[in-house]
């Protein structure tokens, strides 16, 4: 198996999954050391050319942390030091058209994947 640091990701879609999940303060979600550890990995990622598309998720259906990842984006912009676009949906094929059309070295976040039944 390559290592992650030999990973010939350019040109390729690479679905990432993180840990975004963080305490919110009024709505806002709270910088933490999640956001850096992502950041790193999607500005290494980026780097090399793939097409990074983030799925996470926010707290617990019906939990005061449950919210949408939209605001998360801002925080992982700052730490991957590269534009975050977020999208608001998972399965549409509104969605599945911006994978396809993700420039080399752009970054998509993914609506909470708990907004989702399994």
């Amino acid at each position: 198996m390559k290592s992650f640091e030999a990973l010939d990701a350019r040109g390729k879609a690479v679905l990432l999954r993180v840990d975004l999940n963080t305490s919110l303060v009024n709505g806002e979600p709270q910088d933490s050391p999640r956001f850096t550890q992502a950041g790193e990995v999607i500005r290494l990622l980026a780097r090399r050319g793939a097409k990074v598309v983030v799925i996470a998720h926010q707290g617990r259906p019906g939990g005061d942390d449950f919210s949408s990842l939209e605001k998360h984006a801002v925080l992982l912009s700052r730490h991957a030091k590269k534009k975050v676009k977020f999208v608001p949906d998972l399965f549409s094929p509104t969605t599945l058209e911006k994978i396809r059309g993700l420039g080399e070295g752009k970054i998509l976040l993914l609506e909470n994947s708990r907004f989702y039944s399994e």
